[in-house]
């Protein structure tokens, strides 16, 4: 049978890159609300923040809502094209070993209502903090501060800080 093999990933790391939730690229590329939409498109599109890191699970659930929810083929066409243009400092982190790591905290923090995607999110900044031995800990943008609050106060030794520059929602 033949095999198949992945080769192992290697991202340099800005010291300020943040990664980004799947609630900031929904509210970024379906425009619902229009003040708040632009708002979102000027931190991914012209905001200082010089790198983006995108778990695949987050592009899958990001298209989940847009297109499977929302039917919003458009906007989610878009949100392909802005994740695959050069230029927009966007990288796409492959699950390639937090797998069982992001499902077992999954499970762990079952009562926090913490899920899957929130999970890999989570064990992914803790994972380039520590290893890339940021200081302070990679940021994570996101609109969901009850998960974050909560893993902080459910594992309060996990690597991370919360993006606190969003436009408001």
């Amino acid at each position: 049978m033949p095999q198949y093999t992945q080769e192992a990933f290697s991202l340099e790391i800005n010291r300020r890159a943040v990664i980004i939730d799947t609630n900031v690229l929904v509210d970024g590329f379906c425009q619902d609300d229009a003040g708040h939409y632009e708002y979102v498109r000027y931190f991914l599109n012209d905001s200082e923040v010089p790198q983006f890191l995108i778990p695949t699970a987050v592009i899958v659930e990001s298209w989940g809502f847009i297109v499977g929810k929302s039917k919003n083929w458009k906007a989610g066409r878009e949100l392909l094209a802005w994740v695959n243009t050069p230029g927009k400092g966007v990288s796409v982190i492959p699950q390639l070993d937090n797998f069982s790591d992001a499902s077992e905290l999954s499970k762990e923090l079952a009562n926090y209502k913490i899920d899957y995607v929130d999970s890999v999110i989570y064990t992914l900044a803790n994972k380039i903090s520590t290893l890339c031995d940021l200081n302070p800990p990679i940021a994570v943008a996101t609109y969901d501060t009850r998960d974050f609050f909560s893993l902080k106060q459910a594992r309060p030794q996990l690597r991370f800080t919360l993006y606190d520059d969003l436009p408001p929602r």
